[in-house]
């Protein structure tokens, strides 16, 4: 079993990091022979975490460049389709090019869900599942005040919601 860790923002955050090692240390407990990545936008602030088979970086920050072919790909996606999926997968590019290599997906940005609409991750969360992976949200908060159709929509497609809130 193949597993990826995403939306990790780096182990300064110390939630974030104890996400991360419990998370590795009951995936083990019950899979020891599980291979287990870490996508982090901050993967030196992770090395030191014990238990993980590959730590990948996960660049976000990746823009369009002006008058590219993608740009123009993008402008017109986002005029014809009011969508913005092509920048969207640019930004999560180095998630996408792994999908096949993974069995199950772990959410793991723990506030992630908590700040408003996140588009991108729901357009990253639906390539996920379109390739029939399992797809888990783990250990996030979310609120009802965070609700929305569109958020909702992708709660959805997890098959597992590990909820901080009752």
């Amino acid at each position: 079993m193949k597993i990826l860790m995403f939306f990790h923002g780096g182990s300064g955050n110390r939630g974030c990091e104890a996400i991360v090692t419990t998370a590795i240390k009951i995936i083990r407990e019950k899979y020891s022979d599980a291979y287990i990545v870490l996508a982090s936008t901050k993967p030196e602030s992770d090395r030191h975490i014990k238990g993980l088979d590959e730590i990948v970086f996960h660049n976000q920050d990746r823009i369009i460049k002006p008058f590219s072919p993608l740009f123009f790909k993008n402008y017109i996606n986002v005029k014809l389709n009011n969508s913005q999926s092509v920048s969207y997968r640019l930004a999560h590019q180095d998630i996408i090019k792994n999908i096949d290599r993974f069995d199950i997906f772990l959410s793991i940005g723990g506030d992630n869900y908590c700040y408003g609409d996140i588009p991108n991750y729901y357009e990253l969360n639906r390539l996920i599942k379109s390739k029939g992976k399992k797809l888990i949200l783990w250990g996030a908060s979310l609120g009802k005040e965070d609700l929305n159709e569109e958020k909702l929509k992708d709660l959805s497609r997890f098959d597992t919601l590990a909820i901080r809130e009752t």
